[in-house]
């Protein structure tokens, strides 16, 4: 009995390199330009929706409440995330580009929506904070899933 066949070891190799080595380009490069962006995107977005928040840097201060916008929490996770399933997988090149070049934007719009929801959830639930936190990352990876798995049907 086999574990994994060829093809699915080859795939689990390259979604694994492609994703680590993205994965640790967030360390290696400076982003407090992209942290600060989204941290002043989304103290204005917490503003419209009523919540007193100001920003210092990549800091969002809600009321008593601080919250450091790192990283990760860029969006860039969930792009290199659909990158590294795209490249390891047997899609044709052109097909791969667009996808980027189409979801990347999307991807990045979304990333906004749900850390305004986490906020807001941090901001009002403190409680529940953790759990949506989490719950919230699922939703990403299924949707980054979910625009993979259209990509790969569409290319066969």
């Amino acid at each position: 009995m086999r574990f994994l066949y060829p093809d699915e070891r080859r795939f689990l190799f390259r979604f694994l390199s492609i994703f680590f080595f993205l994965f640790l380009l967030l360390f290696l490069f400076e982003l407090n330009w992209l942290t600060r962006w989204i941290a002043g995107v989304e103290t204005g977005l917490l503003n419209y929706v009523g919540v007193p928040a100001s920003q210092e840097g990549s800091y969002i201060l809600m009321g008593p409440y601080l919250v450091h916008i790192v990283p990760e929490c860029t969006g860039l996770v969930m792009v290199f995330l659909l990158a590294a399933l795209l490249y390891a997988t047997r899609i044709p090149e052109l097909q791969r580009r667009k996808a980027l070049v189409v979801f990347t934007p999307f991807l990045l719009l979304f990333n906004l929506l749900r850390l305004l929801a986490t906020l807001l959830v941090f901001y009002y639930w403190q409680a529940l904070f953790g759990a949506v936190h989490v719950f919230l990352w699922f939703v990403d990876s299924a949707l980054v899933l979910g625009l993979w798995y259209y990509v790969y049907r569409k290319g066969k």
